[in-house]
């Protein structure tokens, strides 16, 4: 009888074992149990896989990253531009990041990036998580360099990123029906390039006022591209401009000297522009008897006026210290500078003064002081341009300015080789009238 009491009991034991078994799993997955799944060889063959590929410094992976972030961090990506107005705080809010980890940011940020000086369109990308913690952020100086933060630990890693630049070598030739600006835009030139070739003549040619239709232009320079795009134009190579009297030269060198030089090594730079403004006509020129257009008296007039719309930005012709920003009764709104070797420039008439305008401040030659206007004693827009030299005034449009340093006596046999290339290749090229690449 036991014997069958101990035989059921052990039937009864065993089915309850099985029964547990199919309804809660296998017991080893209850227990830690050490198991060999790779042997050395294939971790070995499986590392480089499972590492985390990072980009190099020189590639920009917004694209990539924007598929992992969500992925693998849930982190929200915001794109945009700084618009006018924008402060680093309002564009972190619009970012969707925490108020304590905005803060933080801005605290790290600072020292790597002036939020005073980032300009309307530039553009930006955050990376930021769920709870408004801030993980990367890129900002665009420009096409050619971006900004890189990146959140390690509980600081941050900022570096500057330079993208790779091609430069293509272009020619534009033409001769002028018209205008210059309007020959070149209409030969597929911007307006870069415009004044760029007219900053490199603007000490001897007034193309205002002194180019006749039928001058011939020429010009080698660079275009710049990144990723295969248009970015804009790089430096101007050589350049000439035929009108009826000679052939103007300009060429760039960089050597014991750098610059831009004429055809003798001569200093393209003069110590002053010809003219305080871009592309206008002069509507009244220096006399010693002018019938005042608004008092109708006979006087002179010791400056030279310019005719532009409101609003044309005007440059110092020269290096120099401002002696007076503000306005001066008949003469409206002025700007003075002082320039070296008895030199002073005025310009009158100002609508309004350019940031930083007050008498001290220094100004670099070509640096925009003002505005064209008709404050004072004036029948319209326009510049009167004055200039005296030695304490008397002296016809801006026909005084002769002293050019800069010549090219170095060490680089003149290099300089001379290099402008015997350049004055074959421009003086050979066609008037076609259109930019052209030369790709090598």
């Amino acid at each position: 009888m036991n014997f069958f009491i101990r035989r059921k009991n052990l039937i009864i034991n065993i089915v309850a074992f099985t029964l547990a078994f199919f309804i809660v799993g296998r017991p080893d997955r209850h227990f830690t149990v050490a198991r060999t799944i790779f042997d050395d060889v294939a971790l070995a063959s499986l590392a480089p896989i499972s590492m985390p590929t990072c980009a190099g410094a020189e590639e920009d992976i917004s694209a990539r990253m924007d598929t992992g972030a969500k992925r693998y961090l849930k982190a929200m990506v915001t794109k945009g531009e700084v618009r006018g107005g924008d402060t680093m705080d309002i564009i972190l809010r619009r970012a969707g990041a925490s108020t304590q980890r905005a803060q933080a940011f801005l605290g790290a940020v600072r020292p790597n990036i002036d939020p005073r000086q980032m300009k309307v369109g530039n553009q930006y990308t955050f990376w930021t998580a769920p709870d408004g913690e801030i993980l990367r952020f890129e900002y665009k100086k420009g096409p050619t360099e971006f900004i890189r933060a990146d959140l390690t630990g509980q600081s941050w890693k900022f570096r500057k990123i330079s993208v790779p630049i091609e430069r293509v070598e272009a020619t534009l030739s033409g001769s002028l029906e018209g205008s210059l600006w309007n020959s070149f835009i209409e030969a597929g030139a911007d307006p870069d390039l415009i004044m760029g070739f007219t900053d490199l003549f603007a000490w001897d040619i007034d193309f205002a006022h002194e180019s006749q239709p039928g001058d011939e232009f020429r010009v080698v320079y660079e275009r710049l591209y990144v990723n295969g795009k248009f970015i804009g134009n790089g430096k101007i190579k050589a350049a000439s401009y035929k009108d009826r009297e000679e052939t103007h030269w300009a060429f760039y060198f960089g050597g014991a000297t750098s610059g831009y030089y004429d055809i003798k090594g001569n200093n393209i730079r003069k110590s002053f522009l010809r003219s305080p403004l871009d592309f206008t006509r002069v509507t009244s020129n220096f006399s010693y008897s002018r019938r005042h257009p608004v008092t109708n008296q006979v006087k002179a007039h010791l400056g030279v006026d310019f005719g532009a719309p409101s609003g044309t930005p005007v440059k110092s012709v020269a290096d120099g210290t401002v002696t007076m920003a503000g306005y001066n009764g008949a003469a409206g709104k002025m700007v003075t500078v002082r320039h070296s070797m008895g030199y002073e420039s005025s310009y009158l008439h100002l609508s309004g003064f350019a940031g930083g305008m007050r008498s001290g401040a220094r100004v670099s030659q070509g640096q925009v002081i003002g505005y064209v206007g008709s404050t004072g004693l004036s029948t319209g827009p326009h510049l009167d341009y004055r200039l005296k030299v030695g304490g008397s005034y002296v016809n801006p449009l026909r005084h002769k300015y002293e050019p800069g340093p010549p090219i170095a006596s060490s680089d003149r046999p290099a300089f001379e080789a290099l402008t015997k290339d350049w004055m074959a290749s421009l003086s050979k090229m066609p008037l076609t009238g259109k930019v052209a690449e030369v790709r090598k």
